[in-house]
């Protein structure tokens, strides 16, 4: 029968006979050490060498406060368990710590697996006032709050913990910020397909690179694209993005879905909150580009394949804001205008229909199957209805057009007297236009262009000078100022100058209207004056 004993047992060193083993069976406690020896529990697998202390399978060490357990042909293992767990199953535990296999364990077997690290003046009781969380059943990782700013740092292996700054990877959530790289580092950001090869950066579906500042996305069999939403936006549905950058289709998509797209382009000292103040503007919804304004001149410079962008002056296309001008060819090339229809090959220019020629200094209209025509508006026209231009160029037909009525020439005005449309005028010695005064004068010369509803449909000898000049109308259709109290007139009357300034007269006298008709009458004024229409035949 082994030996009992009660109370306290105590275990003195031989040196200086002084306790320092001691076993109390009233408390339960075993104490090692202290009084100038250090404590220490060697527990040995059944194998184990007891003479080497180096030997055990679990060690105790009091004088550096550490527990180890493994080595020697042993994994060391530290496992925790629930009240009501199976102790002999080792997949029961809650907490595990493994040295075979470097790894701690937390929950499952009924127990949720948490680390939860405390500020010094945190509250242990109180799981809300952790600063570091992680969470098993959420699968999260939560860092910061309650006081604290929550960091996530990542060092080089020669790097110095200590010092925030060497950090090369830094997660802040005091500014929101990721930073990666300084240091001689380049920052890197790398991410791959579900089945691409990680040690394989050229593999990245998805590169971002501080050295270059650059951003790649795509390639390796998968298109590049960046998705834009509005606050409104499914990001499930790629339709819905009202910003889409497409490296498939090399396109670029702004708008749509309810928003309109729009490039807005400032100069350095613009204000990007005042869309007004951009120099160049994109709009979707009006379809429109608006380029200079406030302060600059908008331009556009087409350079050929050779041309030096550097060098304004060798483009062959130069649209200018400031002059409105747009200049074409030049520097070796010619400027050409090519105007397609819609079912033409544009790669051949012979199927355009118009072409504009700077070489030849021609302008083609029409052929392969279209007719070509030139249709010129009055200020008050309407563009969208072809029969209210007053000048037609109709190439099927070989025809000019002319809604105007009469052909005119300018002539230089005598005197100071008023020349109104409708007067009838004679040549005076300077070969300049008077208004008549005397009935059958042979020096009559047509009627003033553009009384009533006619105006001239050509005009001769138009210069720029500061004389006044008139048109005066020398066939065709022109109204007329007639005086009938000298007979009545009807349609079909020869017409002569009168003794009433500007009017012309019925010629009664065939003898001496020779010479001084100014035209026929095409409707009737029985008395008094008016304006009538006359087909003008000088003769």
């Amino acid at each position: 029968m082994p030996a009992q004993f009660s109370g306290l047992v105590e275990i003195q060193d031989t040196a200086n006979s002084l306790t320092t083993t001691s076993v109390d069976g009233d408390s339960g406690d075993v104490l090692f050490g202290g009084n100038g020896q250090s404590g220490d529990v060697h527990v040995y697998s059944a194998a184990g060498d007891r003479t080497s202390v180096d030997a055990s399978a679990i060690h105790l060490a009091g004088e550096t406060a550490t527990v180890r357990a493994g080595g020697n042909g042993s994994g060391g293992d530290l496992r925790l368990y629930r009240k009501d767990g199976d102790s002999a199953d080792a997949l029961a535990a809650t907490v595990a710590l493994i040295g075979q296999e470097a790894r701690l364990r937390l929950g499952a077997n009924g127990a949720r697996g948490d680390i939860q690290m405390f500020r010094s003046d945190g509250d242990p009781a109180d799981e809300s006032t952790t600063t570091v969380r992680v969470d098993g059943q959420k699968g999260a990782v939560s860092l910061g709050g309650n006081g604290a700013a929550g960091d996530l740092l990542l060092y080089r292996a020669t790097d110095d913990p200590t010092d925030i700054s060497s950090a090369r990877v830094r997660l802040g959530a005091r500014d929101s910020t990721l930073r990666m790289g300084g240091g001689g580092v380049a920052g890197v950001a790398l991410l791959f397909g579900a089945s691409d090869d990680q040690s394989d950066e050229a593999a990245a579906k998805i590169l971002l690179h501080a050295a270059q500042a650059a951003i790649r996305m795509g390639g390796g069999g998968a298109g590049g694209d960046l998705y834009l939403f509005g606050p409104a936006g499914d990001r499930s549905d790629s339709d819905t993005a009202t910003v889409h950058l497409d490296g498939t289709q090399a396109g670029l998509r702004l708008g749509g879905g309810g928003p309109s797209g729009e490039v807005l382009l400032f100069p350095g000292t613009g204000d990007r909150s005042d869309d007004d103040t951009a120099m160049i503007e994109i709009g979707g919804a009006g379809a429109n580009i608006r380029m200079g304004g406030n302060g600059q001149d908008g331009d556009i410079y087409l350079f050929g394949s050779t041309d030096s962008r550097g060098n304004d002056a060798t483009a062959t296309v130069h649209i200018e804001g400031e002059g409105a001008n747009i200049r074409m060819g030049g520097g070796g090339a010619g400027g050409d205008i090519y105007l397609f229809p819609a079912s033409a090959d544009r790669t051949d220019d012979d199927t355009a229909t118009v072409h504009i020629s700077s070489s030849s200094g021609n302008l083609r209209m029409g052929g392969n199957g279209v007719d070509g025509d030139v249709f010129l508006f009055p200020a008050n026209g309407n563009r969208t209805d072809d029969s209210t231009a007053t000048i037609h160029l109709d190439a099927d037909a070989g025809d000019i057009l002319l809604q105007n009525a009469d052909c005119a020439e300018e002539f230089d005005v005598s005197g100071t007297e008023a020349v109104e449309p409708g007067v009838v005028v004679v040549l005076d010695e300077a070969g300049r236009v008077t208004p008549c005064a005397t009935a059958y004068d042979g020096r009559v010369a047509g009627v003033v262009s553009g009384a009533g509803s006619y105006r001239p449909g050509i005009v001769l000898d138009k210069r720029r000078t500061d004389r006044e000049r008139r048109a005066v109308a020398l066939m065709g259709k022109v109204f007329c100022r007639v005086d009938a109290s000298y007979g009545a007139v009807a349609a079909g009357d020869m017409l002569t100058t009168s003794p009433t300034v500007g009017h012309a007269m019925k010629a009664s006298d065939r003898k001496r209207a020779f010479g001084a008709v100014l035209g026929k009458a095409l409707t009737p004024l029985a008395r008094g004056r008016g304006l009538v229409p006359v087909l003008v035949t000088l003769q």
